[in-house]
């Protein structure tokens, strides 16, 4: 989205040695002819620009927040969170950490902004570090698609 890239290019002004990691990687894989076109085995090999990108997005989503409706009961009582994740009262009961099934029929809201600047899921959760997304660095932890 152009929201996306805003903040991408906003990121790489801020942060010029992500910035020239990043140019460098796109020049090696690409060289130095503009009209090379692009293949997918090439794309594959930006690693490090696939890092700052997803970096990108788990601090300034594209969509900060969402909502959506159970379709049936549900225990989700070991995802919620404080900060991530609201029930809307729509004749449910208030959620609880205690794992509450939540019923059909329950309106949820997810704030993936909120969650992209918790240090429960983040260490440093600001401070702007595409490394985080490594795969060696991720697998640890946790999935490398946690930001969504």
């Amino acid at each position: 989205t152009t929201s996306a890239m805003s903040f991408l290019l906003g990121v790489l002004a801020k942060h010029p040695e992500v910035q020239k990691k990043a140019y460098d990687e796109v020049r090696n894989v690409f060289g130095d002819d503009p009209s090379k076109p692009a293949t997918l085995a090439m794309l594959n090999e930006l690693n490090y620009l696939d890092m700052v990108i997803k970096e990108t997005l788990r601090l300034y989503p594209s969509v900060p927040i969402f909502g959506r409706k159970m379709l049936e009961n549900h225990d989700i009582g070991k995802f919620w969170h404080r900060n991530a994740v609201l029930l809307v009262k729509l004749n449910a009961p208030k959620p609880l950490p205690d794992g509450t099934i939540f019923p059909a029929g329950s309106n949820v809201i997810i704030m993936p902004y909120i969650m992209g600047r918790d240090p429960d899921y983040f260490d440093d959760p600001l401070e702007f570090r595409p490394e985080r997304f490594a795969v060696e660095t991720s697998a640890e932890k946790s999935n490398p698609y946690r930001y969504v």
